[in-house]
């Protein structure tokens, strides 16, 4: 089998929750030798996300987002307030090519492992750090999640109905991107590595990455003008909506850009008696008078599966696609022939299809290889065969609490 693209990099992994497990599990999937770092202690608390607590045995290893964002990862305990964790860590760390974390700034200069720590057993060490709000500023010891991050950066003020509240967009927008922004972080740091042999300290901050990605900055910087909420309305396409079709709660989605696509548009419908309306010849027609419009394609779409909506218009060469719920995915054709969903088998959960690798090379089989790690999974291979340490001296961690396979639960 050919080498993957990342083997060879050894990665020290602190991240928690999503956003930073999204981006090391995207080095891990390349290839990149991961190394998830909890404690007994403080572990992600991702492990019982979704999970009815002490209901079922080992009920931390089976956290869905848990499994879903940590495949292809190493797992090892390893307690960093004590001396002794910090000594270890540190050999670690001298082996090793890139330690990253989201936590807020101060927590890894707190443990006595800053930047210029780390450099003193590894000059060339990269370090990434990726706070909510980056790690200068006013904010930057505020801690975030992503709902925070969604609103801070303007997105709940745009995402909603006209003349309603803002509203949550639906995921925690920062997260995702934090995440897929920090493994590129990795990725130009590892290269200029590569380039001067020497490493550095990296800063990602959610907030950023996230209001980079915001529609409406420049309109306001060139025009002044206020991004307002119009709910699945685009000021670029008209018609454009979700409507409903065949079925309990299913929909299509609709967008039509030119007047050229709406002429094509209105013969797939079979040219109804309606679309002749001058009021929608023009793109402004469409906009001003878009809510009879909708009502109009929605008593159409209503008569139709939403995969045969999605068909029609697609023969047409127009967009729309049918809206599917996660189950959904994975029986999706699409999906199917492009083996986007892989089984794999967790102890714990069973065997179970995630979400494969963002990218398919050709000359690199980037599969998920291995489930996401129990707690402490791998202390073995990293204490032992890494480090080189004894039997006496692995039972006298074990013994301290230093590393272990079970929680402590306060």
């Amino acid at each position: 089998m050919p080498r993957l693209p990342l083997e060879g990099l050894r990665v020290l992994d602190h991240t928690i929750a999503w956003a930073g497990p999204q981006g090391t599990v995207v080095l891990a999937d390349m290839g990149a030798e991961v190394i998830k770092i909890e404690s007994v202690l403080r572990f992600d608390g991702m492990r019982y996300h979704s999970i009815r607590f002490k209901m079922r045995e080992r009920f931390w290893e089976r956290g869905p987002w848990f499994i879903q964002v940590n495949h292809d990862k190493l797992g090892i305990t390893l307690d960093l307030t004590e001396e002794k964790g910090k000594e270890l860590y540190l050999k670690l760390v001298a082996v090793s090519d890139v330690v990253i974390n989201n936590f807020t700034p101060r927590v890894m200069p707190n443990l006595g492992l800053s930047y210029e720590a780390l450099c003193k057993v590894k000059p060339d060490i990269l370090m990434v750090s990726m706070p909510g709000y980056g790690c200068t500023g006013p904010y930057k010891d505020t801690p975030a999640f992503g709902d925070c991050i969604n609103a801070f950066c303007g997105l709940d003020e745009i995402t909603g109905f006209e003349n309603g509240p803002p509203m949550r967009p639906g995921i925690a927008y920062g997260d995702p991107c934090g995440g897929f922004a920090a493994a590129l972080a990795v990725l130009a740091g590892v290269h200029y590595r590569h380039k001067t042999g020497r490493g550095q300290f990296v800063d990602v901050s959610h907030f950023e990455v996230a209001a980079k990605h915001m529609e409406g900055l420049l309109d306001y910087a060139l025009n002044g003008r206020i991004q307002k909420r119009k709910g699945n309305q685009d000021d670029w396409a008209a018609p454009q909506g979700c409507y409903p079709c065949q079925g309990e709660d299913a929909w299509a989605v609709i967008s039509i850009v030119s007047d050229e696509e709406w002429r094509r548009f209105v013969k797939a419908l079979g040219s109804p008696a309606w679309a002749d309306d001058s009021r929608f010849a023009t793109h402004a027609g469409r906009q001003d008078h878009r809510h009879e419009l909708d009502e109009r394609i929605a008593a159409w779409t209503r008569t139709m599966d939403r995969y045969e909506v999605m068909t029609r218009l697609q023969r047409a060469g127009l967009a729309a696609a049918p809206v599917l719920y996660p189950g959904e995915m994975l029986e999706d054709p699409q999906f199917i022939s492009r083996e986007f969903f892989e089984p794999v088998d967790h102890p714990y959960a069973g065997t179970r299809r995630l979400p494969g690798n963002i990218a398919k090379m050709s000359d690199a089989d980037c599969r998920i290889r291995f489930p996401a790690p129990c707690l402490g999974q791998h202390n073995d291979y990293v204490f032992r065969e890494l480090l080189g340490l004894t039997d006496k001296e692995m039972a006298e961690l074990r013994e301290a609490g230093i590393i272990g396979n079970e929680p402590k639960f306060d």
